[in-house]
């Protein structure tokens, strides 16, 4: 892999049909612990490009909140499964495959002559060029085809993303989420496709990002949090279309 020596923060600015928005928490985990603040949800539902829907929650402290992640609706009054259940342990599967993705990221090569990063893209076209780029140049085509294998729509472009920032600063993950809990599971849509949408609960106290020291980056201090997951058939395979966040992501 090479750099083009272009900040990522430029290179993932534009709309692009292979990158996206961060699925990151401040400690830097992939939604690997909680990662449930209304900035970080409205970041990921804005991605979506899914008819999104409202419903409303409440917090600790009795405020009223909106949901307004894709299919909050439909999620809202949908019965409580298993963990057992197929559709669970298939989110759990492919989810698991994302972070094994992740554990095999190569560090992005230094070693080449870097152009001045401190400058930002100017013009949408350059923008954009640099965006579609970003990707094909920090994360090995084993990663990419990984992750496409369990993912599909935003879901793909958020951890593609994710990729390009773990390659870029050198970390890889250690460990997979199991589905804890009660979940919850609705019929939906995405994109005009049949979809499944769940609601599970993550543990993820056995996950850990560890930096190019093997020095671990991620905060124990959250190990579970709420996930939303929408599942479509792509080719006959279930595949991650979105993956989002409740406005109280604890559970």
């Amino acid at each position: 892999m090479k750099r083009l020596g272009i900040p990522l923060s430029s290179a993932l600015r534009a709309p692009s049909l292979r990158t996206g928005v961060l699925a990151l928490c401040a400690s830097a985990t992939l939604s690997l612990a909680a990662c449930g603040s209304s900035a970080e949800n409205e970041a990921a539902s804005g991605s979506a490009s899914s008819t999104t829907t409202t419903a409303e929650a409440t917090n600790s402290a009795g405020e009223t909140l909106t949901e307004n992640f894709a299919g909050s609706e439909a999620l809202a009054e949908a019965s409580e499964a298993a963990v057992d259940t197929e559709e669970v342990q298939t989110a759990e599967q492919l989810y698991s495959d994302v972070q094994g993705a992740l554990a095999g990221i190569e560090p992005a090569s230094t070693s080449e002559s870097q152009e001045d990063t401190s400058s930002d893209i100017t013009g949408d076209t350059e923008s954009v060029q640099a965006n579609e780029n970003a990707v094909e140049s920090y994360v090995s085509a084993e990663t990419t085809s990984q992750l496409e294998a369990a993912a599909t729509g935003t879901a793909l472009d958020q951890y593609l993303a994710t990729a390009t920032e773990y390659a870029l600063a050198g970390w890889h993950v250690e460990g997979t989420s199991t589905v804890v809990g009660t979940p919850r599971i609705a019929d939906g849509d995405y994109n005009g496709q049949a979809a499944k949408i769940l609601e599970v609960c993550l543990d993820s106290s056995q996950v850990k990002v560890l930096d190019a020291n093997g020095n671990a980056m991620n905060s124990s201090q959250f190990t579970r949090s709420l996930n939303i997951f929408t599942l479509v058939e792509d080719n006959g395979a279930w595949k991650i279309a979105s993956h989002d966040f409740p406005n109280n992501a604890d559970c």
